[in-house]
């Protein structure tokens, strides 16, 4: 028997407030998260998801950067850099 299992997920960088600096949050979303997610279409946009991470995710002081995966739709880094930060925020070295 073989079964398939879909994840939607954000990768989120920004400042957090206390201390003042760069770090990184990883969203998995559920269903309920997605409806609010999307507009009264169906629809989902950047505008969307940047609108629903700055009412839930409450550490951060401003968001910088987002890739998400929700409903088979890649929402890429805007900026290059971007995925290297998360995951360097993500699996920092042991220096």
């Amino acid at each position: 028997m073989r079964y398939t299992v879909t994840v939607h997920y954000i990768q989120v960088i920004g400042r957090i407030w206390m201390p003042d600096i760069v770090a990184a949050q990883y969203h998995k979303l559920s269903q309920y998260d997605i409806d609010s997610i999307s507009y009264e279409d169906g629809s989902i946009d950047r505008d969307g998801i940047q609108d629903w991470l700055d009412c839930h995710t409450g550490d951060f002081q401003c968001i910088d950067d987002f890739y998400a995966d929700i409903n088979d739709v890649i929402y890429d880094w805007q900026k290059e850099e971007s995925e290297y930060m998360y995951s360097d925020c993500m699996n920092p070295s042991e220096e």
